[in-house]
């Protein structure tokens, strides 16, 4: 694994990284022995936009092309668009050095300050990552993962499950110390300004979700339940002058600068399902999907045809000034419509009440009674939503993971939900009979770290939490 040099030169790396280069990440990594000192709020927000890059950047553009929210269309996204990838392919730099070394060094300097308030933010955003790089990678470094002051250069991996525990843990900590009423000076927050009430949501929206992966439905429930309660709540990473190098989405600028044409939306399969001029358009008599393809998509110049493209104008998902969702309202309202319908004695009217909150968020975003409320009859084989040859309960559920998929658009959560649930959705995969499983391990890891696992997984074994029975 590579290394941080300098400290104060990562927001500048981070700003800087995604332009011009072929890889998007060429040298993250420098070696963080060697940094100098900087003030803790710069060492915070220095971690939270590696958090942002972490989550938005090249992951993020892999899961929206195998989930076929997005469609590889020119030079390597072609390959990628049909999974043919190598470990050359991946790295997870900005992970462990964008973001997990930076949040190691401003939880040392809180900790020392006695700001516990901070620290439990920055645990938050740790314990999102580490559980982020498991659901990707299968077994990964966490227990023993960037300790180079303890002369730990070639870290052990730990199994995936476990990784999953140690996540549960850091944000259980993490609560405890967002709770503890002791912090201060927290201007460094890019997110929530400091607002405790809100991270405390976002620590148990993280803990549903895990919990979700590892088929967990009651603990699922209980921190759902106690998760982001609005969308006003949902963590957003600002994007407000949308200048390029500064601070513009990383998608717009990926998409409109740094290499259009690469990735487009030509038949994918999400639009197929917002265009109401596709057979399998998902919007009925009480679902008008039309605003929302609009914000997400262009549309064809021939009603019916498939070219579409991505929407990067300034009223578009990806404007330069677009806001990433890392984690929102809906996604913790579907995990908990999710967990009802999972569960051992199953609760119907329970995530039918849920699913019909998020139907108010959208129609509270996208447009007035454009979303109305289901019933359950609705579900019924005869009903609007209704399966053919499926009970009431399995329609829903299918309903809660197509709507799941079409909020996390971008979001690499959709890849995770293919895979945890066994492509429910029915991708029809773009080449031979499999979806990718999982990310392979990046190419400079494994040739480094004597540690790591042999064989190498491939991109089509299943992970050890995914192989948990629903």
């Amino acid at each position: 694994m590579k290394k941080f040099k300098n400290i104060l030169s990562l927001v500048l790396t981070i700003l800087l990284i995604f332009t011009g280069s072929c890889s998007y990440i060429d040298g993250f990594g420098e070696d963080p022995n060697n940094a100098g000192d900087a003030p803790t709020t710069s060492i915070m927000s220095a971690a939270m936009m590696g958090y942002d890059v972490s989550l938005t950047v090249q992951d993020a553009w892999y899961a929206a092309v195998w989930t076929q929210q997005l469609t590889g269309q020119a030079i390597q996204w072609i390959g990628i668009n049909n999974y043919d990838v190598t470990s050359s392919s991946f790295d997870w730099e900005p992970e462990y050095y964008g973001c997990l070394t930076q949040c190691n060094l401003a939880i040392e300097k809180l900790q020392a300050d006695e700001n516990r308030i901070g620290v439990g933010i920055m645990t938050v955003i740790q314990a999102h990552m580490y559980g982020h790089v498991a659901a990707l990678w299968g077994d990964v470094p966490f227990s023993a993962a960037l300790q180079f002051t303890e002369g730990i250069t070639n870290p052990t991996y730990d199994n995936q499950l476990s990784v999953y525990e140690g996540v549960q843990e850091l944000l259980d900590e993490a609560i405890v110390d967002l709770g503890s009423g002791i912090g201060s000076d927290l201007d460094a927050d890019l997110f929530y300004d400091g607002d405790v009430t809100k991270w405390i949501e976002v620590a148990h929206t993280l803990k549903a979700r895990y919990y979700l992966h590892v088929k967990d439905y009651a603990n699922a429930i209980t921190n759902a339940e106690q998760g982001i309660s609005s969308d006003e709540n949902s963590l957003r990473f600002p994007h407000t002058l949308g200048i390029q190098l500064q601070d513009m989405n990383l998608w717009h600028s990926f998409l409109t600068i740094d290499r259009p044409g690469d990735i487009g939306a030509r038949d994918a399969n999400l639009a197929k399902l917002l265009d109401v001029n596709q057979p399998m358009y998902r919007g009925n008599a009480k679902t008008d999907e039309s605003n929302r393809f609009a914000f997400y998509y262009t549309a064809p110049t021939n009603a019916g045809d498939v070219d579409y493209d991505i929407n990067t104008s300034d009223e578009g998902i990806f404007a330069r000034t677009a806001s990433d969702e890392l984690l929102t309202f809906s996604e913790n309202q579907l995990i908990l419509a999710e967990a009802h319908l999972r569960k051992d004695a199953p609760d119907a009217n329970a995530a039918l009440e849920v699913l019909n909150s998020v139907r108010q968020a959208l129609s509270n975003r996208f447009g007035e009674n454009l979303y109305q409320d289901y019933a359950l009859e609705d579900f019924a084989p005869s009903g609007i939503a209704g399966i053919a040859g499926a009970t009431t309960e399995e329609a829903l559920l299918f309903e809660v993971t197509e709507e799941k998929y079409a909020c996390l658009f971008g979001n690499i959560e959709a890849f995770n939900d293919l895979t945890r649930t066994k492509n429910l959705i029915g991708l029809t995969p773009k080449l031979g009979n499999q979806i990718p499983e999982r990310y392979l391990l990046p190419e400079e890891e494994t040739n480094a770290n004597s540690n790591a696992p042999n064989p190498i997984p491939g991109l089509f074994d299943i992970t050890a939490v995914n192989q948990i029975p629903l």
